[in-house]
């Protein structure tokens, strides 16, 4: 297992991976002991193939809005699971038809702009 930056990298085939309270616990059948990764150290999980996690993980992963995402033993693309996505779909409208006005876009620009309010 390597960690870089906040991404659990799981390549060693015959792991498992399981929810342990707030931690990620690692199970290999060939490594002894209990390695334990808490889940606030983790923002991503990317498993290859042979690599098995356990539901309660998905789920807890999936409500916290941890990615999980699953590769070939080649490092092809599998599938990746998420949780709920947030933002405002009405206010990247109006963003959107705000930068489309190129007065608008210069209004925005200026020091000191009141247009953004009305936004």
């Amino acid at each position: 297992m390597t960690e870089l930056l906040s991404t659990l990298y799981a390549t060693t085939p015959g792991t498992s991976l399981h929810l342990d309270g707030d931690a990620v616990r690692l199970a290999h059948p060939q490594r002894r002991g209990r390695h334990l990764i808490p889940l606030v150290r983790i923002d991503h999980i990317v498993a290859w193939n042979g690599v098995d996690l356990t539901d309660d993980l998905l789920h807890r992963c999936a409500a916290d809005g941890r990615s999980v995402t699953w590769l070939t033993r080649n490092g092809r693309f599998l599938g990746r699971v998420s949780g709920p996505q947030t933002g405002n779909p009405m206010l990247r409208l109006a963003q959107f038809r705000g930068y489309e006005d190129p007065e608008r876009r210069l209004a925005l620009g200026k020091p000191g702009s009141t247009v953004a309010r009305a936004i």
